[in-house]
């Protein structure tokens, strides 16, 4: 009988361990992911255009402007609305005299690498000391990039006031919310 009840018992114990082991239900559980983007905005200006010439070298020049265009000078990366301000640090500055700074136009087109799409308003404004919207966009934008020619306007006025010299500002362009 004791041998009875050992083999019974094994019996018992081998039903029990295989069922627990080949006869278990799959088991499963979830995790939910969720990610957050924020408010990305980036803007560079092209690096090789980072000094920009004009200059007035005759009476042409002098009497009707000059202009010079900037291909892709402005890039623009954003994940929202946004706009594009401008804004001169000061006059333009000579070794012994200024020239009002409004004297030169920051005009902004659509550049090379811009997705054509979204609706984009250009506006082009004469340099100020005060901060100006050139560009707002009502979409973000992956890469964008903004051609932007400068103009200086008629600078016959300013001769007998002014010598021959290089006039300088700092000009800072700034990515907003809109």
């Amino acid at each position: 009988m004791n041998l009875f009840l050992k083999s019974l018992g094994l019996i018992v114990g081998l039903f029990l361990f295989s069922s627990q082991v080949f006869g278990q239900v799959q088991q499963k559980d979830e995790v939910e992911i969720s990610t957050y983007i924020g408010d990305v905005r980036s803007i560079k200006i092209n690096q090789s255009q980072f000094n920009v010439n004009l200059s007035i070298d005759n009476l042409a020049q002098l009497m009707n402007g000059q202009s010079l265009t900037q291909p892709n000078h402005i890039q623009v990366t954003s994940t929202s609305e946004y706009q594009i301000e401008v804004v001169a640090s000061s006059e333009l500055q000579g070794k012994t005299t200024t020239i009002p700074v409004n004297t030169v136009s920051i005009i902004p087109s659509l550049g090379k690498s811009s997705t054509y799409g979204n609706t984009i308003y250009l506006s082009p404004v004469s340099l100020s000391t005060n901060e100006q919207s050139i560009i707002q966009s009502f979409s973000g934008d992956v890469l964008r990039t903004f051609d932007v020619s400068y103009h200086i306007s008629s600078w016959a006025k300013y001769v007998n006031d002014n010598p021959s010299d290089t006039y300088r500002t700092t000009i800072t362009y700034s990515i907003v919310a809109n």
